[in-house]
This record gives C-alpha cells, sequence and structure tokens, in this order.
C-alpha cells in the first residue's frame, strides 16, 4: 500500500479537519458518563482529536477501526488518558489534544508503547476546526514541544512500511518464529474444534522437512471459521514448495459450498484456484522463489479476506 510520494519541504505539510456537530455531539456522549470534571474534560478533548485523525485517514485511505480503539471504551476512558486510534491491521495511533494556547503536546506515560505512533491535533479557539499539525514515531516524555514534532509527510510514509510490516515472512517460520495470529502445526491442532481424526493427525504430524503454520479465520457475515495452513518446504537455498490448504474448524466435516480458495502473485493476478465441492479441505500446491510475493484469497459469495506472504 503506497500512501503518498512526498518530497520534503522546508514548509510542514499538515491537515485540517472541521469539527462537525456530530463530532461534538459524540464526545459530549462520552463526556457526560463521566463525573470527575477533570476526566470529562478530558475525555471530551481526546474524543474529539480521535475523530478529526479518523476523518485524516479515511481521507487518505487508511482503513480504520474506532470500536476497536480503547479511546471507545468507558472502562479504558476511566483507567487511562487514552486518545488512540485504530489502525485496520497496523495497530494504534494515539491522537494528542493541543489546546490553542499551549505550545506543548502531552503524552502520558501510560501511552508510551503499543503504538505505532503519535499525531498533535491543535483545535482553534472557537473549537470549529482541528488541524493535524504533527508526527513522532515514539515518545518518552509527558510534554513535548510543538517544534519536535515532525511533519504529516512522516506520518505517511511511516504507515507505509506498518503496512509492508504485516506481510507474514514464510522464511520466518524455518527458525520457529511466526507472526501475530499464526502458530505452529503441532501446536494449532489443541485449538481447533473436534475434526476427525485424520485432520487432527494432519495437523500434529508434518514431514520432518515442512515447515508451516496456521491461522483462524472467520469470514464476516457468514459465520464460517475456517483453519488456513500454509506449508513451506525447502527445494534449495532459492526455491521452496509452498502448500496452502483450508479446513473446516466448527462441526460440520465439509467446507461450506462454493467456498473459493485462489492464489494471487505480485501483479494482482489469480494464477489458480480451487473451489470447494463437498470436500474436507481443499489445496492449492505451486513453487516460489526465495523472497517471492503472493497473496492468498478466501472468498464466499460477496465476502473474501486476504493474506499476503513472502517467502
Amino acid at each position: 500500500m503506497k500512501i503518498l510520494e512526498t518530497n520534503k519541504s522546508t514548509e510542514p505539510l499538515t491537515f485540517t479537519v472541521p469539527i462537525s456537530g456530530k463530532f461534538k455531539c459524540q464526545a459530549e456522549l462520552f463526556r457526560d458518563r463521566h463525573l470527575n470534571a477533570s476526566k470529562a474534560r478530558s475525555v471530551y478533548y481526546n474524543t474529539l482529536a480521535v475523530l478529526a485523525v479518523d476523518f485524516y485517514c479515511q481521507c487518505m485511505g487508511i482503513k480504520t477501526n474506532l470500536k476497536g480503539s480503547d479511546s471507545w471504551s468507558l472502562i479504558m476512558q476511566t483507567m487511562a488518558d487514552v486518545a488512540d486510534l485504530c489502525l485496520e491491521n497496523i495497530g494504534f495511533l494515539e491522537c494528542r489534544p493541543v489546546l490553542p494556547e499551549s505550545d506543548n503536546v502531552e503524552v502520558p506515560a501510560e501511552v508510551w508503547s503499543d503504538r505505532v505512533g503519535y499525531l498533535a491535533v491543535r483545535f482553534n479557539e472557537e473549537l470549529t476546526e482541528a488541524k493535524i499539525i504533527g508526527f513522532l514515531p515514539q515518545v518518552g516524555s509527558e510534554e513535548i514541544p510543538l517544534s519536535r514534532w515532525r511533519s504529516l509527510e512522516y506520518f505517511l510514509e511511516e504507515i507505509d512500511k506498518q503496512a509492508v510490516s504485516t506481510v507474514t515472512k514464510l522464511s520466518q517460520w524455518l527458525e520457529g518464529v511466526f507472526d501475530k495470529g499464526w502458530q505452529s502445526l503441532e501446536t494449532i491442532a489443541e485449538f481447533l474444534d473436534p475434526q476427525p481424526q485424520d485432520l487432527a493427525w494432519h495437523f500434529r504430524k508434518p514431514p520432518t522437512n515442512t515447515f508451516g503454520g496456521v491461522k483462524l479465520i472467520e469470514l464476516e457475515k457468514t459465520g464460517y471459521r475456517l483453519a488456513l495452513s500454509v506449508k513451506l518446504i525447502p527445494v534449495n537455498d532459492e526455491e521452496f514448495d509452498v502448500e496452502v490448504e483450508v479446513f473446516q474448524t466448527g462441526n460440520n466435516v465439509n467446507l461450506p459450498e462454493d467456498l473459493k480458495l485462489a492464489i494471487i502473485d505480485k501483479n494482482e493476478e489469480s494464477v489458480m484456484q480451487a473451489i470447494a465441492r463437498q470436500a474436507q479441505s481443499i489445496q492449492l500446491d505451486f513453487s516460489a522463489e526465495s523472497d517471492e510475493l503472493f497473496q492468498v484469497k478466501l472468498s464466499l459469495g460477496d465476502t473474501s479476506i486476504t493474506e499476503l506472504f513472502k517467502v
């Protein structure tokens, strides 16, 4: 995902968001949940900052999930000074409000970790606009002068890098290192729902020269929970055989009718496909070279999910 090509200039890149009545209503709704005046005020401004950044991200084509953010949780609002925004498949971005008279950005120590970055959001006196004025990839101080914040160009570049980092690197599996959400073939069987013995055995006993992982996949709106298995078999130092397989993890033995499994190459072209027809699993096998990129796409009706891999 390449969001923006940028050329560094002396003028820092900023972005101004109008604060709508809808934004204020949401902020007031959260504010009124808190009896403590200081906490209520903090939640109000945090919410406006998050909504402004959410608007900005939508304009930049960055997918967000407000309801998946801690700032949208009453419990987390109460326990912490949090103004995070969940960026889908990337992580949590902290959106710190800056009042008109302030020359510093307050970043509480409780949000110094588990963040993909920090944005400073400054409000005008009339509280009609929020200007996103700066970015930092990391912080280590509770008060950071505005002069130290970097242009939004750097934020867009960082998100580009973070998006690339969501690629599952299959070569790491040879060292026993698995990305979040993936587990080894030997350990995943205990998390699956009951399956016929031959299928469970298939997970527990991969060949000694095979390195593989399994991830549980939920197809939204379909109710189906599937297991995606990817196996890497070294042929030599530069070439690998790859086996991609999908299993049913519910009480039903067979996969849903018309479930499609497709392999998509680096040119975004589907190079092979399999369709479930009263099958317990479907599998596609192919060869790939070291550092080659490919995608695995699962689709059922109008619902689909795609995983990106690098050999």
